[in-house]
């Protein structure tokens, strides 16, 4: 994966397929789109001063792919104070392969990190 744009509210991340990815019908599998997206929605909802981890996701996969080598994500935040976030994953930047909406939750203590605490 490469970042391609990491700005407040929203992000953009690329991902090369290659060939050992691909499923019976040749096509990319929706656990691999999935974590593109899963990937972009993190970058986007961290990239304000707050530590937020996921906490609902859904994902609509609208076609296969058409076996090319690129996909691309974006996540853009919706308006308002809700923590909402949509993604679309596109092939090359043409068709669209999946839809993505996600929500996020706030840390406001202490993460526990290998038994100790990380500020």
């Amino acid at each position: 994966m490469e970042i391609l744009e990491i700005c407040p509210g929203t992000a953009t991340l690329t991902m090369t397929v290659d060939d050992r990815m691909y499923n019976g019908f040749g096509a990319t599998p929706g656990g691999v789109i999935f974590t593109l997206a899963d990937r972009v929605f993190a970058f986007s909802c961290n990239s304000h001063d707050a530590r937020t981890v996921g906490a609902h996701y859904t994902i609509t996969l609208l076609r296969p792919d058409a076996g090319r080598k690129r996909l691309i994500a974006r996540a853009v935040s919706r308006a308002g104070r809700s923590g909402i976030y949509d993604v679309e994953v596109n092939e090359d930047e043409m068709a669209l392969l999946a839809n993505h909406i996600g929500d996020y939750s706030v840390f406001t203590e202490a993460l526990k990190v290998d038994g100790g605490e990380k500020e």
